[in-house]
């Protein structure tokens, strides 16, 4: 006796067959002919070396012995459609793996991403926080959201935004405090993030001045702490533009000194170079870029 398997359509079709008892519902269900089906049970009986279905004037019949073989094979049809079904599922659903700096994620990404969600609900996002630098051509993420002035080799990149920093404090701490000029700040405390120490050297350097010896200051390793102590009234915080503006709406800070300054640094997304193709990988870079000018966009 031969092992050989059957043809799949042609099991299918007699499946088909057997369960409806006719062809003609057999072939409305499998959108072919009844002349089809009647030519691929023909097949499979040849095959089988059996008789399928007895053919009578006004139908077809089917035998002992088929009806025995229609049942064993029912289960494996049915695992068989359910198999191939959450594998089109699981090939239609993307992922997308994206490391971003704490402050990038928490402040900027996360309140943006229902908007990408919304334009891609088949793309399913994993964002991990993370400050360290990566080789990102050998991690497990496919996009890296950054912060610097030097660039990675081998990635393409997109700006995200250019950064501004200016002194911020809560409303209540600036109408504490009679704040002529700059100067005035240092009888406030310090708040700084030690991801970024440089914060009030850079600003304060634009306006010509240096920090005093001993000034009283307050330490996080999270930006979005020392975004909170500032809005609690603790001190006054050197602000990043894009990452508090909800504060800004808000009135949660204030800015009491109007000076800007452009931080050496800029913002960018590093995209894995053999990811750069990937659909899920394209569609979040294309909508990267729609949250920047145009003109923000490098290649």
């Amino acid at each position: 006796m031969s092992d050989r398997l059957p043809p799949l359509l042609w099991v299918r079709v007699f499946e088909a067959a057997a369960r409806h008892g006719n062809f003609v519902a057999a072939a409305r269900e499998l959108s072919v002919s009844a002349g089809a089906v009647s030519r691929t049970v023909k097949e499979l009986e040849e095959f089988m070396g059996v008789e399928l279905f007895v053919r009578k004037a006004r139908g077809v019949e089917l035998t002992e012995t088929a009806a025995a073989y229609a049942r064993a094979i029912a289960p494996a049809i049915r695992q068989i459609a359910q198999a191939s079904a959450e594998l089109r599922s699981s090939a239609q659903h993307q992922s997308l793996r994206v490391t971003a700096m704490p402050a990038l994620a928490q402040r900027w990404l996360v309140p943006r991403l229902g908007e990408f969600y919304e334009l891609h609900p088949d793309i399913t996002v994993i964002v991990s926080a993370e400050s360290a630098v990566l080789d990102l051509a050998n991690s497990a993420f496919d996009v890296a959201l950054r912060h610097g002035s030097s660039e990675p080799s081998g990635c393409e990149l997109v700006e995200l935004f250019r950064e501004e920093m200016f002194p911020v404090l809560s409303p209540k701490l600036a109408a504490k405090h009679a704040l002529q000029s700059p100067q005035d700040l240092f009888g406030l405390t310090a708040l700084h993030d030690t991801y970024w120490e440089s914060d009030w050297s850079i600003w304060l350097s634009a306006q010509g001045l240096e920090p005093p010896k001993r000034w009283r200051s307050l330490y996080f390793t999270l930006y979005t702490m020392a975004v909170d102590a500032a809005v609690a009234g603790q001190g006054v915080l050197v602000g990043h533009a894009a990452l508090i503006e909800d504060e800004l709406r808000r009135g949660d800070l204030v800015a009491p000194f109007a000076p800007r300054v452009s931080s050496p640094k800029r913002y960018y997304a590093a995209v894995r170079s053999d990811r750069a193709a990937m659909p899920a990988v394209r569609s979040f870079i294309d909508w990267l870029r729609t949250c920047t000018p145009p003109a923000a966009a490098v290649a």
